[in-house]
């Protein structure tokens, strides 16, 4: 004869209670129940120093590299919307596994953005003019890599920025020649002529060209 042992919910119609679904399982014929421990890893945070000039490589195109970190460290959190100091501090937010990833992957960016043009010759252009160098869409620069048979690569995280030139040597020679000609006539746009009378020119200059 098995009985169902009484529960005082069962009596007045309520919800059993948690003690009562424990005591219900204990006595069922599959026998009682082991509760499975859970156990969870503390979160910590930390902040990566980046440099403002850098913080764009971090970030990457549409944010994909800051995304790509994020995913590959297993971190819940890589914030780089602090750029109110030089160095930016990146935070990142995780297990101390997932953080300690995290802030490998940043500085694997880094490194390799250092290294990345070592030896390379380059042009430097002011950021504000560095549109008109580049041209509508880049079609300026890539005439001139086209022209030249090397590749350009402009690093905008600097001011002024860097056009490095990768290539044989004659090209590369070339195409610096051709963005340096570029350059002059942007900054000469903006320059004023005056008009000396030619006796007054020596003046002006100083002896061996000291004044």
């Amino acid at each position: 004869d098995r009985r169902t042992p009484w529960a005082p919910s069962a009596f007045f119609g309520a919800e059993p209670t948690m003690d009562e679904r424990q005591r219900s399982r204990s006595r069922s014929p599959e026998g009682p129940q082991e509760d499975i421990p859970v156990f969870l890893e503390p979160a910590i945070e930390e902040f990566v120093p980046v440099p403002k000039a850098l913080l764009g490589k971090v970030i990457g195109k549409q944010a994909q590299t800051i995304i790509d970190i994020r995913h590959k460290s297993g971190a819940f959190k890589v914030d780089a919307r602090d750029q109110s100091a030089d160095p930016c501090m990146v935070k990142v937010q995780g297990t101390a596994d997932a953080v300690k990833r995290a802030r490998e992957l940043i500085m694997e960016v880094l490194e390799s953005t250092k290294t990345k043009h070592e030896g390379s010759e380059f042009v430097e252009v002011p950021k504000a003019k560095i549109g008109m160098l580049i041209g509508l869409k880049g079609a300026q620069v890539n005439e001139i890599q086209q022209e030249t048979n090397t590749k350009i690569d402009v690093d905008f995280n600097s001011d002024p920025c860097r056009c490095y030139i990768k290539g044989l040597l004659q090209n590369v020679a070339e195409a610096k020649r051709v963005l340096l000609t570029i350059a002059m006539q942007i900054e000469d746009e903006n320059s004023e002529y005056i008009d000396l009378p030619k006796n007054s020119t020596g003046a002006l200059i100083g002896t061996s060209g000291f004044r």
